[in-house]
């Protein structure tokens, strides 16, 4: 029986798409993540704050998920830096989560100059689980952020300001 060039065309794409399949092979017979091991979700602050509460939703969540064991560690200090260079220098099987924040991932990278990691390169980022807010408050004698700055700028080193950590008073006006 003589098969058309169209009919040949269709036959080879079958094979390739089966082919592909049995390349894909190896991968399903691999053990589901994390496959009985524990994972350590590392929290950058102490227990009992936003970020414990969020960690233990998330380790409740995966563990529930995924049937393994999920355990949260807390490593506060340095602005997040401690918990973010112990994760970055972790061996890199998933077996050590980062609960990061936008301390850990933007200001504290601005803010120092060698904080011991690459916020990038680093990390394998894998999704985004709370939102929160920041608020900035002031005097009521500063009609808006800008005439703030203007002040700080104008008289460097006399304002002073108060923040969540040690961070970012490298970049503040107030002190440069």
């Amino acid at each position: 029986m003589r098969q058309t060039i169209q009919q040949r065309g269709i036959m080879g794409r079958r094979g390739l798409i089966g082919a592909g399949g049995l390349l894909a092979a190896p991968a399903l017979a691999q053990a589901p993540w994390p496959a009985g091991q524990t994972v350590a979700v590392v929290v950058p602050y102490a227990p009992g704050g936003a970020s414990d509460v969020v960690g233990r939703l998330v380790t409740q969540g995966l563990s529930e998920k995924l049937g393994g064991t999920f355990v949260m560690d807390h490593k506060p200090g340095a602005s997040t830096s401690l918990a973010a260079r112990l994760v970055a220098r972790a061996r890199p099987d998933g077996l050590t989560l980062l609960l990061g924040t936008i301390a850990t991932f933007t200001l504290t990278p601005i803010a120092f100059r060698d904080p011991g990691y690459d916020p990038l390169a680093d990390f394998a980022h894998i999704s985004q689980v709370c939102e929160t807010l920041s608020v900035l408050v002031a005097h009521p004698r500063w009609p808006s952020l800008e005439a703030m700055l203007a002040a700080a700028k104008a008289r460097p080193g006399e304002l002073s300001y108060a923040t969540w950590g040690s961070g970012p008073r490298r970049i503040c006006p107030c002190s440069t």
